[in-house]
């Protein structure tokens, strides 16, 4: 159940499997982390702060995905 001030966030697999210059993938924890630390940042910041997050692990590496996420805060019951 999804209460008021909750934040649900939806994204690809682009995200996760983003790769840096070592072949190394980011992973399901970092974004997961990387969301749990922005806390009251409205969706779009926390949109911008997750995809500069894999865009910095990454470190300029091709990426082979694309990057989909979406955020939604809940604003009312």
């Amino acid at each position: 159940m999804l209460e008021p001030g909750d934040i649900l966030v939806a994204l690809a697999e682009g995200i996760s499997e983003a790769m840096n210059p070592s072949g190394e993938e980011w992973g399901v924890d970092n974004p997961i982390s990387c969301v749990r630390n922005c806390d009251g940042l409205a969706s779009s910041e926390l949109i911008e702060r997750v995809i500069a997050s894999a865009d910095s692990f990454a470190a300029g590496a091709k990426q082979h995905d694309d990057v989909t996420l979406i955020a939604a805060r809940i604003l009312c019951s």
